[in-house]
């Protein structure tokens, strides 16, 4: 065969197959139009921010009004007391709080140094260095400017000014250290690659071996049954092993109780052997199964909200990443292992992890018993259009 025609015939083959086609075309324009868009701000804006203005002077009013014209804060409002600023932050209602200081106006006119105390979410790296630098940022420039003019108005040589100070509290992660933020996240991804490659791959296995019609026989729930309980313990023990190995040898965090730890890992188990059985069962080749779970799995890390937030994404790609099943589990890690968050932080990320295995579950028994309807149908069709019954029937010798 010439090499053109070896080339020819190639391009036969990929044009034959459909889901081919689209993974070599299509996939990589539509990932990068849906990552496109979700970085298309350049930057995290409107983080949640909230304050305690001790202060309430003319000053403090005009630091506020300058987070809230600013793209990256968004101010909810004021609090009470710093118990009640932490506990927002600690519940993700607010990524950054700030503390104006009662004496702040009165420093400054006696050209003494003023503090200004921010408080920022540490957990997600993204958000704490943005929100860190912006806020540095508002904060110098009223310390070089407005404090300054104020200060020359009264005959005071620029050379006595004293700048605001901005001290800054780190939540979660006061060493700014990458291994818990990253990890975690990474951690998660990992173990959803590796179920879903094994679990999309049980079933078009049976198919491929021509065992799967007489499997199918059974009653439903026994094939899922029997196909479920294997990858649920490998799951159990890859989260089990994996998370003891980044707590004992590279120290990252589980602050939060184990029960929950364990709560969220099953749920998160079940979502993906649920979406693991449908993609198998609707596939017919390994290599089909392994294409449609991967296509999930290869976006999900960069769309679960993990490292960029939903606030700074478009709608639409938001909406995406809700309805990926790695989403709430990093979330219900990061409250629980990073910020030692209790059972009511993550209930939700338990339930919707809960209801994905409990309908795709439910579409994978109604998918398995219209393949045996069709198996059973198709046998009766094949005996009324001449084909004989087996010898070992009862009447074989009477037709």
């Amino acid at each position: 065969m010439k090499l053109s025609e070896m080339i020819l015939d190639e391009w036969r083959e990929i044009m034959k197959d459909k889901r081919l086609l689209i993974v070599l075309f299509l996939i990589p324009i539509s990932y990068m139009f849906v990552f496109g868009s979700m970085y298309h701000h350049g930057q995290v804006q409107n983080l949640p921010t909230i304050y305690i203005d001790e202060s309430d002077s003319q000053l403090s009013k005009q630091i506020i009004q300058a987070f809230e014209t600013s793209f990256s804060f968004q101010v909810m409002g004021a609090v009470s007391t710093e118990k009640e600023l932490i506990h927002l932050i600690e519940t993700g209602q607010a990524a950054v709080g700030l503390v104006f200081p009662e004496d702040l106006s009165a420093n400054i006119k006696q050209g003494k140094q003023s503090e200004l105390l921010t408080f920022i979410d540490g957990s997600n790296m993204m958000v704490s260095n943005i929100a860190l630098r912006n806020a540095n940022e508002i904060i110098q420039t009223f310390s070089g400017g407005i404090s300054l003019r104020r200060l020359e108005a009264k005959g005071i040589d620029d050379t006595q000014a004293v700048s605001i100070h901005q001290s800054y509290r780190i939540l979660y992660n006061p060493g700014f250290s990458y291994g818990i933020f990253l990890l975690v996240g990474l951690f998660g991804a990992v173990i959803q690659q590796v179920l879903f490659l094994g679990i999309s791959l049980s079933i078009t296995r049976e198919k491929e071996r021509a065992r799967w019609s007489s499997y199918v026989k059974e009653y439903p729930w026994k094939v899922l049954y029997a196909k479920a309980v294997p990858y649920f313990l490998i799951g159990v023990f890859n989260i089990l092993m994996t998370y003891g190995l980044l707590l004992r040898l590279f120290h990252i965090p589980l602050l939060g109780s184990i029960i929950d730890f364990l709560a969220l890992s099953v749920a998160f188990i079940l979502s993906l052997l649920g979406i693991g059985f449908l993609a198998s069962l609707t596939a017919k080749t390994q290599l089909q199964a392994t294409q449609v779970t991967m296509l999930i799995a290869l976006p999900s890390f960069l769309l679960s909200g993990f490292t960029w937030p939903f606030s700074a994404m478009p709608s639409w790609v938001a909406a995406i990443g809700q309805a990926l099943p790695l989403t709430y589990f990093l979330h219900g890690m990061r409250e629980v292992a990073v910020k030692g968050n209790a059972w009511d932080q993550i209930s939700n990320d338990i339930f919707i992890l809960a209801m994905m295995a409990f309908t795709t579950f439910i579409l994978a028994i109604l998918i398995l018993l219209v393949q045996r309807k069709q198996l059973i149908y198709g046998k009766e069709e094949s005996n009324t259009n001449g084909i004989l019954p087996p010898t070992d029937c009862p009447n074989y010798r009477n037709l």
